[in-house]
């Protein structure tokens, strides 16, 4: 199911900064918002305007503001989330390689799978506001 917004309602985007752990948060008031596209506006920190357009069923990042009671911890939890994932991400990248190449592994690749993984465990879960 795809989620459903109406022009004015107040969303928060929470998503991935550095592809380790570390979420952006930004805070967008919808425009419109159609069955297979919508459009979201902010003021940047150089007090420009700014539209976003997102395909709404690709649209995961975006979260009704009036239902995140604390946009910090609720944040925090979502780069938390971020973190698994891109462990998951990178392990699966080096088993995959390396089990499917068997004896014909390119072991830089895997090498290098091995330390992005390494790289995110070690990463801490932060939170940027923009």
């Amino acid at each position: 199911m795809y989620k459903q917004f109406k022009k004015g309602d107040v969303v928060w985007q929470i998503s991935n900064w550095n592809s380790k752990a570390t979420a952006y948060v930004k805070k967008l008031t919808i425009q419109s918002w159609g069955k297979q596209q919508g459009t979201a506006t902010n003021i940047n920190k150089n007090n420009a305007f700014v539209k976003h357009t997102f395909y709404t069923d690709q649209a995961d990042d975006l979260y009704l503001a009036s239902e995140v009671e604390d946009i910090d911890a609720f944040a925090l939890e979502v780069a938390k989330q971020l973190k698994a994932k891109h462990i998951q991400h990178y392990a699966d990248c080096a088993h995959h390689h390396y089990v499917g190449a068997g004896a014909n592994a390119y072991d830089s690749y895997f090498k290098n799978m091995a330390e992005k993984c390494r790289e995110v465990i070690a990463e801490e879960p932060t939170v940027i506001f923009r």
